[in-house]
């Protein structure tokens, strides 16, 4: 009896290519068995958010009671939002194999009774889905956090506010603050942040170890010759007129091939995990 549901489960597995309910048992269990890790990693963004609202805060609001200020440390928020996010999201692209850093977690994870694609999937929602919506969830509360001590050390100064996250995104150009004032704008950033974090993506699976760094030095090496490529070759094009008014092409083309090569890299990453597969399901 034992043998007839080992091998009907293994016959369940090899005939789904995916499924979402065992997607989010992956999910749940590898919560559960890394919470203190994923815990130290969620409290050290917090504290770096916070560390440095707080600290833009205290310059901010000090010598600011006029009503002719707005929320004056708006300035820096929506710069501090897309930086630490870009940086934050490689560094989480970066754990996406932590597991396969050595044989005994490597073993313990191939095992799980999923195909291959159900845990790259796993580990790519993980760290891309939900680390986008615990990251703006953590920089609500270290705005909070802010806005909080701040209340307490001036309670006179009534420019003490939450930032207006909507300002982010204002294509009437009505907000000082504003980081996308354009549909084109908002897509190179999208595209950007998509092909930054596939890139530490393959780096991890390419380098379970040292992934971060490993993958940041290779992206800066080939940006580096890249540079100097075009830097002697620059002689070639001395006699092209750029025209301005191909701004929008050109931020369509950035937008199509960036998007392009950060589905090309998670497709790479999977087949490359996918070669680390021990277990040949019969």
């Amino acid at each position: 009896m034992k043998n007839i549901t080992i091998n009907n489960r293994n016959s369940m597995i090899k005939d789904t290519f995916f499924s979402w309910n065992r997607v989010q048992l992956l999910i749940k269990k590898n919560i559960r068995e890394n919470w203190k890790a994923i815990g130290l990693r969620i409290l050290l963004v917090y504290g770096t958010l916070a560390i440095a609202m707080i600290w833009n805060g205290y310059y901010s609001y000090k010598y600011i009671y006029s009503d002719a200020y707005n929320e004056p440390t708006a300035s820096f928020m929506a710069p501090l939002f897309m930086w630490t996010l870009f940086i934050f999201g490689a560094i989480s692209a970066s754990f996406v194999m932590e597991e396969l850093k050595n044989k005994t977690s490597k073993i313990s994870f191939l095992m799980n009774p999923s195909t291959p694609f159900e845990k790259y999937f796993m580990k790519w929602f993980i760290y891309t889905v939900l680390f986008l919506i615990v990251f703006m969830v953590l920089f609500i509360w270290a705005d909070s956090t802010k806005v909080l001590i701040y209340k307490i050390i001036y309670p006179g100064n009534t420019h003490i506010a939450m930032f207006n996250y909507s300002g982010l995104i204002d294509f009437s150009n009505s907000q000082s603050y504003t980081i996308f004032s354009s549909w084109n704008e908002l897509g190179i950033a999208v595209s950007g942040y998509m092909l930054v974090q596939s890139l530490f993506i393959l780096g991890g699976t390419i380098w379970p170890k040292g992934a971060f760094i490993k993958t940041f030095a290779a992206i800066v090496t080939i940006i580096c010759i890249g540079m100097a490529l075009i830097y002697y070759s620059y002689k070639d094009f001395n006699n092209v007129n750029f025209d301005s008014n191909n701004d929008d092409t050109m931020s369509i083309i950035f937008i199509a091939v960036a998007s392009f090569f950060a589905i090309f890299d998670w497709v790479i990453s999977y087949f490359r995990f996918k070669e680390t597969e021990i277990i040949n399901r019969m």
